[in-house]
C-alpha cells in the first residue's frame, strides 16, 4: 500500500513507512521539539526511542555553536589557540 502511494507520487523505490517516521522524528527534533512531543506525534512507547532524535539534534546544534565561536575569535593567530605541545611541534615545522 505505502509503496504504491510512493510510486504514484513519483518517489524513488525503496522508501518505507519506517524511513518516513524517522525523517519526521529528525525534523521535529531539529525544530526544537522535546522528546515527549516527538513521542506524542510518532507514537513511540518509550522515552528512549524519542530521545535518540533529540540527542542527535542537540549534538548538531552544539557542534555548529562551537564552530561559530571559533569563527568569532578572529584576529588571533591559529597557533595561539593550540596547547603548548602542539605549538612546539608547529614551530619545528615552520
Amino acid at each position: 500500500m505505502f509503496s504504491g502511494w510512493c510510486r504514484e507520487a513519483g518517489l524513488p523505490p525503496g522508501l518505507s513507512p519506517h524511513g518516513l517516521r524517522k525523517a519526521c522524528g529528525v525534523r521535529l527534533a531539529e525544530a526544537g521539539c522535546t522528546a515527549h512531543e516527538i513521542m506524542a506525534v510518532l507514537g513511540h512507547l518509550t522515552l528512549t526511542e524519542a530521545q535518540r532524535y533529540t540527542m542527535e539534534a542537540n549534538r548538531s546544534r552544539m557542534a555548529a555553536s562551537a564552530m561559530a565561536e571559533l569563527g568569532q575569535i578572529g584576529n588571533e593567530k591559529p597557533s595561539t589557540l593550540l596547547p603548548r605541545r602542539c605549538k612546539l611541534h608547529l614551530n619545528r615545522l615552520i
